[in-house]
């Protein structure tokens, strides 16, 4: 991996071989950060008898969970250390001999949130006049849209959804945790539309937008 690639997997825990992902799924997401901690030199050329500073630098934890770091940095060959030049922002440090010890930690960062709505923030609308009552353009709720495996369809006429580049007249939505285009392909035709899948497959369902795919 390299700086910015993000992988994303699952694993599927089951009862039994025939069962798999019955139990549940385990969302699995990995990042590939910068380098947490940077060693950098100045002045980049010295002669014989002057001085130059390293600097040790540990990036902001971007993680869910605290980190501690121990760094130890070797002084090069044909230098010597200054007497007491060591200093740390934070943390302890250790010198013994020409080697460097280092310990700091780096908790999660604590963000503070500002939370607005339209009732104190003009700003904050959807540019045609505060929320949208679905009622004023004739979409009402439905008592009779209930059960098991079911798809309903909706916005089968008026502008295309345009979906990865692909327009599609018509969505439909399921119990099942996704929203996806052509029901007939992509619904219809499938025996278990709650079993997770990679995407794209050669069997349907595909097309999709899996939000909470699992049987609900």
């Amino acid at each position: 991996m390299v700086t910015g690639d993000r992988w994303y997997g699952a694993i599927g825990i089951g009862s039994d071989p025939a069962q798999p992902g019955n139990v549940g799924v385990i969302p699995v997401d990995i990042r590939r950060n910068g380098d947490d901690v940077v060693k950098t030199a100045s002045p980049d050329i010295i002669l014989p008898g002057e001085t130059v500073t390293y600097t040790l630098a540990v990036q902001p934890n971007l993680t869910p969970a605290d980190l501690a770091y121990t760094i130890t940095d070797t002084i090069p060959a044909g230098f010597s250390y200054v007497p007491n030049s060591a200093v740390a922002s934070s943390g302890s440090l250790g010198v013994t001999g020409a080697t460097i010890t280092w310990t700091v930690d780096m908790p999660v960062p604590i963000f503070t949130y500002v939370v607005t709505n339209s009732d104190n923030d003009p700003a904050c609308t959807t540019g045609f006049g505060g929320y949208v009552n679905l009622q004023n353009s004739s979409i009402f709720p439905q008592a009779s849209i209930s059960g098991d495996t079911v798809a309903s369809t909706a916005f089968s006429s008026g502008n295309p959804v345009n979906f990865y580049g692909s327009d599609n007249t018509g969505v439909f939505f399921t119990d099942d945790g996704f929203a996806g285009f052509n029901v007939s392909a992509n619904w219809s035709t499938v025996p278990s539309p709650w079993i997770n899948q990679d995407l794209p497959d050669p069997v349907a369902p595909n097309n999709l937008i899996a939000m909470f795919w699992k049987d609900m």
